[in-house]
Formats: C-alpha cells, structure tokens, sequence
C-alpha cells in the first residue's frame, strides 16, 4: 500500500501527492559517481525514491492591497460611486476628483486652490476622515454626485473664481518680468 503525503503552494490551489514507497534504481542518485556501465548492472536495491503526482487548479488571484490612499468606492442605488479625495496636507497637490490627476502646479493650502470647486464628502460617517474633492466647477460635481448645487453658492464661487484668476495671471506678469529685468551682456 502507498502512503501519499500531500504538499501545498502558498500561491495556487494546487496540490502535490508524494508517493514514497516507490522503489527504483537511479544511476544518477549520487552525484559523485558517474557510471558508463549499462543500468542492469546497478543491483542496489536500496535506493529510495519518490515519485510526484500534480493535481493542478486554479491559481488564487492575489490579495488587492490599496495602493492609493485617495481612492474611494461608494455604494449607491444607482450603482457604485468612485471618487478621489485629496489629503489635506498643505504643499500636497491637488488631485481631480473625478479621474484621480494630480495638478502637482496646483498645492493645497496655497492661493490657487480657489480656482477649484472644494467640496467635503462626510459619507464616511466618520469625523476624523473627511474627504475633500475638488472639482473644476459646481457643474461638474452636479453630474459626478447627481445632486444639485444651490445657485448662491454657484455664484458666490464663481466671484472666487473671478479673484484667483485675476491673481493667477498677475502672479504669472510678475514673473515674467521678473526674468526679463535682469539680463547679462557678454
């Protein structure tokens, strides 16, 4: 009777039945002796071998890990909501809320985060992990969250908007001509 000892894989449903009582010669069990003689010339009869029978399944698909601190998967009725939140961290860049982008020219905590629609997303129910989106405008986060933004809030954002811009660009003047006030002749 053989007795089959049963090896498994971490990485794979498969199994390994080891079947030990099988006995052989194997001219190539010892790796020191090489012989040119004809195997029916080897008479050990005390070598002992196993023979290795694979039952073969499926491989288990790895574990996700999350990678992406960001992301998040909300389930609704209408089906599942993923959105990217942004840590807010001052210098951490702003991500798109949407497709996940990071505008590494654009920081949290600096003037350029009122060119975005900023919105805090509670659904969590946690207090300590608010997430925060930021949108291109409130148009954008009517579609993405299918809710409605109230039209004061449209316009007080859009004057906010108005400002950054106007700020942008003069910040932009400025360094511009910074670089062209100093110019060496050779």
């Amino acid at each position: 009777m053989s007795a089959f000892k049963i090896e498994t894989n971490d990485n794979t449903e498969s199994f390994t039945l080891v079947d030990s009582s099988i006995r052989r010669r194997d001219k190539y069990q010892n790796n020191d002796k090489y012989s040119d003689e004809p195997d029916y010339l080897d008479d050990d009869d005390n070598s002992v071998s196993s023979t290795g029978f694979s039952i073969v399944a499926k491989k288990k698909k790895p574990v996700k890990k999350k990678v992406d601190k960001g992301y998040r998967k909300l389930k609704t009725k209408e089906g599942n909501l993923i959105f990217f939140a942004t840590a807010m961290i001052p210098g951490t860049p702003i991500r798109d809320a949407i497709y996940g982008h990071r505008f590494h020219e654009y920081a949290v905590g600096s003037p350029n985060e009122e060119l975005f629609f900023k919105v805090c997303n509670t659904s969590n129910n946690s207090s300590q992990n608010i997430d925060t989106l930021f949108y291109d405008n409130p148009e954008q986060f009517e579609s993405h969250m299918n809710c409605q933004v109230d039209n004061d809030a449209k316009n007080i954002w859009a004057e906010k908007y108005q400002y950054a811009l106007h700020r942008v660009k003069r910040i932009e003047e400025n360094r511009i001509q910074g670089e062209h006030k100093y110019t060496l002749v050779k």
